[in-house]
């Protein structure tokens, strides 16, 4: 295993020194991406997600589903962790799995099973960015949702099914409000500078491997396995069936990004991951067989750029003149809540215990 690390590294090393432009465009792309997508779409439910959890105000939105919850033995807060994954996108599911873990209403090993079906594309993304502006078509955009949440339904009843799940955890008190925005604000922001490095990590690799001799089905599985919105894109220049049903394998699978910014989110939480990719793998076939008797008729393969993420067609915000003072302005905040965290800290260190 060593040895492989060696040669890996030794590889990458080689092509980062002998391929700077390949490496600097690929991580513009990644960059792109997480500033004019990821940012405004993951970060703001992530942070809600944790300030649910913080509160108990999730408890209240998923109280009338309890019933139904525990008869078919899954743990209380499954439904406000689902819906946090199908509302807030792929890593506002972990977000909120997380949030509970910290709030005592869920064990690590119950938060290892619902982590494999808490790992959905938001609504937003699958709709608009890959039905309507990849494939020109909502329609598909809705059924390829329908089918991802389907295929993340049925993983639950497969594996959060169990008596050992607790029915009734303990609860502990609320946070209060201010203290409660603070810590989930800097858990969210912390987590997606994880995310933000494995995007751009990702994105440098594509970048790298772009020159492989590969017909075009290679290429797309390639893609797609690697990171799911380029592989969707790729999928969509396909075209037909063919380009649908490999985009529904890619947004139910998620990529191997996305399942990178999983396993940074639960570094250091104790929250085993054993099996994880494997669950991926089987979310992603589900979802493929279960768009299979909703495909609606396609036009023909569009022909264009690979990288669409870089173009105005798919997000016009790339090319906004404010979007350096956007970036500027997101920094600037960031560092004064930080500044804020660090008072709040101080301040309770020098209170006498």
């Amino acid at each position: 295993m060593k040895i492989i690390n060696l040669i890996l590294c030794t590889a990458l090393a080689a092509a980062l020194l002998t391929q700077p432009q390949q490496v600097a465009a690929g991580a513009a792309s990644g960059w792109s991406l997480c500033i004019d997508l990821l940012l405004p779409s993951l970060f703001p439910f992530m942070a809600l997600a944790s300030f649910f959890a913080r509160t108990g105000a999730g408890e209240l939105i998923t109280r009338p589903l309890l019933p139904l919850t525990r008869r078919l033995g899954l743990a209380d807060c499954t439904p406000s962790v689902l819906i946090s994954s199908f509302i807030g996108g792929y890593p506002s599911g972990t977000q909120a799995i997380l949030s509970y873990l910290d709030a005592g209403q869920l064990d690590r090993r119950s938060a290892s099973r619902l982590l494999c079906c808490s790992v959905n594309a938001g609504p937003a993304f699958v709709v608009i960015a890959v039905g309507e502006r990849m494939f020109f078509s909502r329609t598909l955009g809705w059924r390829l949702l329908a089918a991802q949440i389907l295929a993340s339904l049925l993983l639950c009843l497969l594996f959060c099914r169990s008596d050992s799940l607790p029915k009734t955890p303990a609860r502990r008190q609320g946070e209060p409000f201010c203290s409660a925005l603070v810590e989930s604000v800097a858990q969210a922001a912390r987590g997606f500078a994880a995310i933000g490095s494995y995007v751009v990590l990702i994105s440098v690799l594509l970048e790298l491997l772009r020159p492989l001799p590969l017909s075009p089905l290679p290429r797309t599985l390639l893609t797609g396995l690697l990171e799911v919105t380029t592989g969707c894109a790729v999928a969509a220049s396909l075209g037909g069936k063919a380009g649908a049903l490999l985009a529904a394998f890619f947004l139910s699978f998620g990529g191997c990004c996305v399942g990178f910014q999983i396993l940074a989110l639960l570094h250091r939480s104790g929250v085993p991951t054993r099996g994880f990719f494997f669950s991926r793998i089987l979310s992603g076939l589900l979802g493929t067989l279960l768009l299979l008797p909703m495909l609606p008729a396609l036009s023909a393969p569009v022909h264009r750029p690979v990288l669409l993420l870089l173009t105005a067609e798919l997000f016009p915000a790339a090319n906004s003149p404010n979007r350096l003072l956007g970036a500027a302005c997101i920094i600037a905040m960031s560092a004064f809540l930080f500044a804020r965290i660090d008072r709040c800290t101080n301040r309770m260190r020098r209170k006498p215990g």
